[in-house]
């Protein structure tokens, strides 16, 4: 089990430190291209077969 570790400190610059691992650089977020290319091909692929059956009977 994992024990209990002090909270996020912030560190030298643009990083921050987080237990026993070196500091971790803060970057930026990316643009969101939109609500379907999160999802991606394959996700509304599988929720079509699920939606006909087709998904089911898949091996």
């Amino acid at each position: 089990m994992a024990t209990a570790s002090a909270p996020a400190t912030q560190g030298e610059g643009n990083t921050v430190s987080l237990g026993r691992l070196g500091p971790l650089k803060i970057m930026s977020v990316p643009v969101f291209v939109g609500v379907w290319a999160a999802l991606g091909p394959g996700f509304v692929w599988a929720s079509l077969g699920q939606g006909s059956g087709e998904l089911i009977w898949w091996p």
